[in-house]
């Protein structure tokens, strides 16, 4: 709430529309951008140090540095960097930063030496859900081939954890116990657990490599849920996430199974289905 006036004074100074000077804030980390090094150093920057003293707070020069996007800065767990292809071309790419991998998987190997003593369908319910949650964080930039180096970090933690419970068996007995091949991927971690009716569900530990990369779609700048005219732009965005959430498709499928397939005010059948492959 502090930052909110942030804005509004770099307006106030540059004016209302400031050529090459942006700010991109979320909750109580920000940058600011500008065409030169200058501008950012002697005119921004004690803007920024003067509206946070005014309201009792400090800059944070630890935390705070001039860099050129050539060079990269981090962001929200990201690193933002333009990078030159030849001699002409250059490519803006978002990845995630090295910092924000390293924290993760220090995480992964705290959260499995913890749990040294559970079994493996245990284990893959705690960690799979750091996974998940961890890649579809980074599933909007250019992460593809990180996902695969991460997931090659997990296995080795993985195959650690398997080692330290059996430190007298050959590395093809630990194998055949916890590892299998699915699909055209070998040595996957997994455990059997037993239902209450008697059958027994496997677990895999899931990869990174298998969340498909989705480019994150910015709203329309000047769109409007409460015009009606744009009613059919928000709607549109609405499927868009159920379809692409497994969860919010099962919930459609189930409402529609309730109502065998029929629309509760037209009382026609629904011709389609929510789906991966629409």
């Amino acid at each position: 709430m502090t930052l909110d006036g942030l804005t509004r004074r770099l307006k106030e100074k540059f004016g209302n529309r400031p050529i090459g000077i942006n700010l991109v804030r979320y909750a109580d980390d920000f940058i600011v951008s500008a065409t030169t090094k200058e501008c950012l150093e002697e005119a921004i920057k004690p803007l920024i140090i003067e509206f946070l003293a005014e309201r009792g707070l400090q800059l944070s020069l630890e935390k705070t540095r001039t860099t050129h996007i050539s060079e990269g800065f981090d962001f929200l767990g990201q690193n933002v960097r333009k990078y030159k292809f030849g001699r002409y071309r250059q490519k803006l790419l978002i990845k995630p930063s090295k910092d924000n991998i390293k924290t993760f998987l220090r995480k992964i190997r705290q959260t499995v030496r913890k749990y040294r003593g559970i079994d493996q369908v245990s284990l893959i319910k705690i960690i799979n859900p750091k996974v998940r949650g961890w890649a579809n964080y980074h599933r909007s930039v250019v992460s593809k081939a990180i996902f695969s180096k991460v997931d090659h970090e997990i296995w080795k933690v993985i195959w650690g954890w398997s080692k330290w419970r059996h430190p007298k068996k050959s590395a093809k007995w630990i194998i055949n116990r916890y590892f299998q091949s699915k699909g055209l991927r070998n040595y996957c971690f997994n455990g059997l657990e037993k239902q209450l009716d008697g059958s027994k569900k496997c677990y895999w530990l899931i990869h990174m490599s298998d969340v498909a990369i989705q480019r994150h779609v910015k709203i329309r700048q000047n769109a409007n849920p409460f015009d009606k005219e744009q009613d059919s732009y928000f709607e549109q965005r609405n499927t868009n996430k159920v379809k692409q959430n497994k969860s919010s498709q099962r919930s459609v499928d189930s409402v529609i199974a309730l109502q065998n397939g029929k629309c509760p005010l037209c009382k026609k059948l629904k011709p389609y289905r929510f789906s991966n492959n629409e």
